[in-house]
């Protein structure tokens, strides 16, 4: 446990210095990567306007995007309380963004993307940094919980990490914003990346918490219990008690519990 503890610390002090270091060094060369980064908008821009309308810049190209990642948190997570969606998981997913690409390409005007994710107080930062962060959290730790999802959760969170990067760098040329909250920006890349560090940890939580609300101890006992339901279930059904939509119903949820234990 220690080693893992060590192993853990020395990776975020690792991440920290990396970005601390792409951090200071942007400032040096913040006008070439600008140059870089609109000469590469120019390029996508046929087709980025086709997904995300107009971005005429850098700047607005990954305020979009931001915006977009936004946006499907918010349907997702409303979605997937429907007990269909729930169950198909690719329906949930192709129409979360195709409904966050519609709005992000129709409802987004300048002023929009100026007010609500380019503004320059340091509140404004703030909140627009922090509340795509929250979304992303639990679209990421609470729809990819899966066993499966975590090298998928750990690639988003990098690219997470990236955007506020590069929405950094491109808002660097702006004085007003570098004196005011410029440090929001990377302080979010680097939180988003000890999020990949600590990718175990906060599923270990989560799991704790299901413990507590089953009122059990160990990951153990609550999989026994959970088997147990599993064979009640089909008890019952075979005793004409509950419909076979039902049985099946309680045991993929029972089922898809007991996986993400051991995740």
């Amino acid at each position: 446990m220690d080693k893992k503890r060590g192993s853990l610390l020395l990776g975020i002090v690792l991440i920290g210095l990396l970005s601390v270091s792409l951090v200071s060094a942007a400032g040096e060369w913040a006008e070439d990567v600008n140059k870089f980064i609109d000469d590469f908008v120019n390029t996508i821009e046929p087709v980025a306007k086709q997904v995300l309308g107009n971005t005429p810049s850098g700047q607005y190209l990954f305020a979009k995007v931001l915006f977009f990642i936004i946006i499907l948190a918010i349907v997702f997570t409303a979605l997937n309380r429907s007990e269909f969606f729930s169950e198909n998981v690719w329906v949930l997913w192709v129409l979360s963004a195709v409904v966050s690409i519609l709005a992000t390409r129709f409802l987004t005007t300048e002023g929009l993307i100026n007010t609500l994710l380019l503004p320059y107080s340091t509140l404004g930062v703030a909140v627009s940094a922090g509340l795509p962060f929250v979304l992303y959290f639990l679209i990421i730790n609470v729809g990819l919980s899966e066993p499966g999802h975590k090298l998928i959760r750990r690639i988003a969170w990098i690219f997470f990490a990236i955007i506020f990067i590069f929405l950094y760098i491109t808002r660097l040329a702006d004085s007003k914003f570098f004196g005011n909250a410029a440090w929001i920006y990377p302080l979010t890349a680097l939180v988003a990346f000890v999020m990949v560090v600590m990718d175990g940890t906060i599923n270990r939580f989560f799991i704790q918490l299901k413990l507590e609300k089953a009122g059990k101890q160990t990951v153990q006992e609550l999989e026994t219990e959970l088997r147990r339901k599993i064979n009640q279930a089909n008890a019952d059904f075979a005793a004409g008690i509950i419909t076979q939509r039902e049985r099946d119903k309680r045991i993929k949820n029972y089922k898809k519990t007991i996986s993400g234990l051991h995740k």
